[in-house]
């Protein structure tokens, strides 16, 4: 009697949307219910900026490195002793894979929403010319709620001098300039094609 043949199993490709989703879960494990969630994903950011303005590509890109010396030019460029275990283990994790460095903007993305959603709260940036009054944060909050559909923001205060007056506000992913710079500018344009 004849075995019955088995039909080979296809693989599962795995797409880098699914890859980042896994990498932001395993970070998100890491720093769930610790209170530190806000502060991760500050560094988070901070990190995925570094990478941006360049810090750490040749090591990233030069394949005639070794692993163990890319890996340790990498860490060196970003400073990782600054940052907590769940960033350096997130960077060491993925800190040779090129494709994950263009996608990396994801894993900010997937980690903020969870954060967000278990903590019913959302990650907010305000630049103004310059610092808020405590009235004009509370006004400033309370706005966010309820445009967040009652979410508690956590406000990050920036002054910018630059703007020269109103404010640049991101809550979330969504961001608004209502900067004078930037209304100047845009009145700029439109003289100029007069």
């Amino acid at each position: 009697m004849q075995a019955p043949r088995s039909t080979p199993v296809e693989a599962k490709k795995i797409t880098t949307a699914e890859i980042m989703e896994k990498h932001a879960n395993e970070l998100y494990s890491q720093v769930k219910g610790t209170n530190q969630e806000w502060k991760t994903f500050e560094e988070l950011d901070r990190v995925l900026r570094d990478v941006v303005r360049g810090v750490g590509q040749i090591y990233i890109t030069k394949q005639s490195l070794s692993e163990a010396q890319r890996l340790a030019g990498i860490s060196a460029a970003l400073n990782l002793d600054k940052y907590s275990k769940p960033i350096q283990n997130l960077i060491q994790a993925a800190a040779l894979n090129e494709k994950f460095w263009k996608k990396a903007q994801l894993i900010r993305s997937i980690f903020e929403a969870k954060v967000s959603t278990a903590r019913n709260e959302v990650y907010c940036t305000v630049q103004t010319a310059e610092a808020l009054t405590p009235q004009q944060t509370a006004k400033l909050q309370e706005r966010i709620t309820k445009v967040s559909n009652g979410k508690k923001p956590i406000l990050k205060t920036e002054v910018n001098p630059e703007i020269l007056g109103g404010l640049i506000l991101q809550i979330g992913e969504r961001r608004y300039n209502l900067s004078v710079a930037t209304q100047l500018k845009n009145l700029q344009r439109s003289l100029e094609v007069l």
